[in-house]
């Protein structure tokens, strides 16, 4: 309802108490059939032929015509011709009749689906002031103070020795409020056991009154900081380039002593590049290299059988020599225009060669020892993590930390001699971490609480917090270069909420529970709840400057009955939520994951998956929009969910994917995929890889060829003796387990821990796919599987055989395909 008029200033009139007219019940009923996608651009008909039709308001036409087009109004008999008395009053028989025409008309409906648009679910709650700690501290403070509100400490250190004193004494919670300010440098704390709380005295650690209490492990540099560069400063410099750098002297700061050529510089977008050539992050103008030793001259390269030998001999950890992986012209090429760039170089001391390996998702930063002009022989410190030899794609490599490549906005470079900061066209304020990490608590240091405080700028990990009864609330963690902003090893009871992690450089944090046999005081086997909870968080810019192979938003490992639920995660290069170890009975809900996957393959909004003890999850009522990945040089598929090998008695149920790929049942088992919705996306897909061992309703496993499987991938050597209480509560919960044969076609190969390597017994039913693209629903329909009442429109793919280009997947044996509704399916 729109009113009744307007008052003299213009006030709408709704006459809440005024009978209704049928020409407002038209429009009523209208409105409501467009809110319910009722195509009302069909059916409305002229109204001409009743004798009161130019009595209708001009407001209320286009609805009346309508109602009467679809039979929804007929005329009110007067003892003549009908009319429709669009101004009387709508009777209570009149209204009835109407509700009954509607229910029972045959509409034309039309699909329109808009981006989903939630509130933001990150809510900063309000904070209570602190009036009553027990130990103050203050950017002014003075640590020989005694610490009270009057005459506070002045650093961490100083409230951390305070703490302990007063444990020998307390009786209650122990509180630490910071006043409100930025407390510089902050060199790694570290809480050892006689730090921590008691379930009876636990230690809190809290912001006081309203202010923003930071910790900055670095230096800010304003934009009024920088100033123009000399005439034999520009002699360091491309001279194409020169004149748009300025610099900063950094000896002025007081942490001028812990920075490096290697320091980190970030702004308000997130971290900054070396200066480096090329320029490109994610364009094709890259250098092609390898990494422990790289060879410049292209003169007799391997050959492609050279390689692949060396490739066996080496393993997926190859130290390379002087294996040269450019087999084309182009990598040639490629290779002969960096050595020329080297050799145009005074010195490499402080420069560094950064490579990007594709489909491993892996990037490493090598320092160089040493570098032959003559024989373009280049030696590293130290060799790469997870380097192998691709053939189809080359290893991609670019030169970092060179001051003449300065050329790039926002690109930066820093002398280590003179302690100066170069940056080509700055803009705005800078920050540059300067030590390692914040803080670390020990393992078994328990009780330990962070309210309302904001860490910023740190080199290494951001928090390492190991201990049981951890709380983070209302804090923040942000601009880190280390692996994670938050980790936390082998603990329980692990609180994290309303908090935010941003601008991270790997992962933004990372829970493992205890393993299996670790705590003597937690009987994992026994599916003791582990109680970790990652409630109302936001977490944003996420390895946006490396892509190591474990990468993402949120890490969650070896918890049982954890709850991660009113989280929102973006911008994030792998994944937005990773559980991919020994997790079993979480629930992930209410969570909008949104932009994640942006720079890897393989990945998306959730990664899950690998061990037989990854089981009884649950994922409902998540929103995931625009998963996609945007580096062209990774080729992997886009996932909204990705379950990789082994995940086991999976429930996705209730969830909007808007926009995003698909989710891959690939190779799990027992999953109940229902009531979902597809809008833009990919549906759901599977591989069963039934050509190398087949499961017979849990039992019967038979090896089908000679492959060997690594053990890490689907490990059941960890489920407990059926006679111990352990096992028995595993025993009752997934008895499937204790009916698995083995049987070996190979004696040679040990298949014990192959056993999840299909997919059958899987549900799909209640799903909804508008406007997907390939491999909806099922990439292979799977034995002993059931798909019922799914429906699919517009979609590029034929559901019942996938991509043709992926061969004939046919039905297969066992598979119970019910009541699937698919329309106007694309291309094949």
């Amino acid at each position: 309802v729109n009113g009744t008029g307007f008052d003299d200033w213009g006030v709408p009139y709704f006459s809440p108490d005024r009978d209704i007219t049928r020409q407002e019940l038209a429009t009523m009923f209208k409105r409501y059939a467009d809110f319910k996608s009722v195509d009302t651009a069909k059916g409305a008909t002229d109204i001409a032929s009743f004798p009161d039709a130019s009595s209708v308001a001009d407001w209320a036409r286009d609805a009346v015509k309508w109602a009467v087009g679809v039979g929804l109004i007929t005329g009110k008999s007067n003892g003549g011709a009908a009319t429709l008395s669009p101004v009387d009053k709508a009777v209570r028989a009149e209204f009835a009749t109407i509700i009954k025409r509607f229910k029972e008309a045959d509409f034309e409906y039309h699909l329109v689906f808009n981006a989903p648009k939630p509130l933001n679910t990150y809510t900063a709650p309000e904070y209570p002031l602190v009036n009553d700690a027990d130990v103050y501290v203050a950017v002014d403070g003075n640590d020989a103070n005694p610490g009270t509100l009057a005459k506070p400490l002045a650093t961490f250190e100083a409230a951390k020795l305070k703490v302990r004193e007063l444990k020998k004494t307390a009786k209650d919670e122990i509180v630490v409020a910071f006043k409100a300010g930025d407390y510089g440098i902050l060199n790694n704390v570290t809480l050892s056991a006689e730090d921590g709380g008691t379930e009876k005295v636990p230690v809190t650690y809290c912001a006081y009154g309203d202010g923003e209490v930071y910790f900055t492990n670095g230096i800010y540099i304003e934009e009024s900081d920088f100033t123009a560069i000399s005439d034999s400063d520009k002699k360091l410099f491309n001279a194409n380039y020169a004149d748009d750098i300025k610099k900063v002297d950094l000896t002025k700061y007081p942490a001028a002593a812990n920075i490096t050529t290697h320091s980190p510089l970030s702004n308000a977008s997130g971290f900054c590049w070396q200066a480096r050539v090329p320029n490109k992050k994610n364009g094709t103008d890259t250098y092609y290299a390898n990494f422990t030793k790289f060879v410049a001259t292209p003169d007799s390269p391997y050959t492609i059988e050279e390689i692949m030998a060396l490739t066996t001999q080496y393993g997926y950890e190859i130290e390379f020599t002087i294996i040269r992986p450019y087999v084309e012209q182009l990598k040639i090429q490629a290779t002969r225009t960096m050595k020329e760039k080297f050799d145009s170089y005074d010195s490499v001391d402080g420069v560094q060669l950064i490579g990007y390996i594709s489909k491993v998702w892996h990037s490493d930063t090598l320092d160089i020892k040493s570098y032959d002009k003559t024989t373009g022989i280049m030696e590293f410190y130290e060799k790469a993590t997870y380097g192998f030899i691709n053939v189809d794609e080359p290893t991609q490599a670019y030169i970092s930390n060179v001051s003449w490549e300065l050329d790039d906005k926002g690109e930066y470079w820093i002398d280590g001699n003179t302690k100066t900061l170069y940056v080509y066209k700055p803009e705005g304020n800078y920050s540059m971490a300067t030590e390692n990490s914040f803080m670390t608590i020990e393992k078994r240091v328990n009780n330990i609480s962070l309210v309302k405080l904001n860490f910023r700028i740190c080199v290494g990990d951001g928090i390492n917090a190991h201990g049981d009864n951890f709380t983070m609330d209302q804090c923040s963690i942000s601009y880190v270069g280390g692996t994670h902003a938050l980790y936390s090893e082998q603990a329980l009871n692990v609180t994290i909420k309303n908090s935010t992690f941003a601008y991270c450089a790997e992962t933004g944090v990372n829970v493992e529970g205890p393993t299996p046999g670790s705590r003597d005081d937690h009987d994992w086997y026994a599916l003791q709840n582990s109680g970790f909870v990652f409630e109302n968080n936001l977490i944003h810019d996420v390895d946006l400057v490396r892509v190591p192979v474990e990468s993402g938003g949120l890490r969650v490992r070896w918890q049982v009955g954890a709850r991660i639920a009113h989280n929102e995660i973006y911008n994030s290069a792998r994944y937005g939520i990773d559980f991919k170890y020994g997790d079993i009975d979480c629930i992930f809900e209410y969570n909008y994951l949104h932009h994640c996957m942006t720079n890897s393959a393989d990945g998306g909004a959730f990664y899950c998956g690998r061990v037989a003890t990854n089981r009884g999850n649950v994922i409902r009522y998540n929103l995931v929009s625009d998963i996609e990945a945007i580096n062209p040089v990774h080729t992997g598929g886009t996932y909204s969910i990705y379950m990789d090998d082994c995940m086991e008695g999976l429930i996705c149920y209730g969830n909007v994917f808007y926009d995003s790929g698909t989710i891959m049942n690939n190779r799990g088992r027992s999953n109940e995929i229902y009531d979902n919705v597809f809008i833009g996306a990919a549906g759901i897909a599977g591989l069963a890889k039934a050509d190398y061992f087949d499961i017979r309703l849990y039992a019967d496993v038979e090896y089908t060829d000679n492959k060997n499987y690594s053990e890490g991938w689907n490990s059941l050597d960890r489920i407990p003796d059926e006679n111990t209480p352990a096992g028995k509560i595993w025993k009752e919960k997934w008895p499937e387990l204790y009916d698995i044969v083995a049987i070996r076609k190979d004696p040679t190969i040990d298949v014990t821990k192959l056993a999840f390597y299909s997919m059958p017994l899987n549900v799909c039913r209640n799903n909804y796919t508008f406007d997907g693209a390939e491999h909806n629903f099922c990439d292979e329909w799977i034995e002993n599987s059931l798909h019922e009442n799914n429906i699919d429109f517009g979609s590029d793919t034929n559901p019942f055989f996938g991509d043709p280009t992926h061969g004939d997947y046919s039905i297969k044996a066992g598979a119970d395909i019910m009541d699937n509704h698919y329309s106007q399916i694309g291309r094949y």
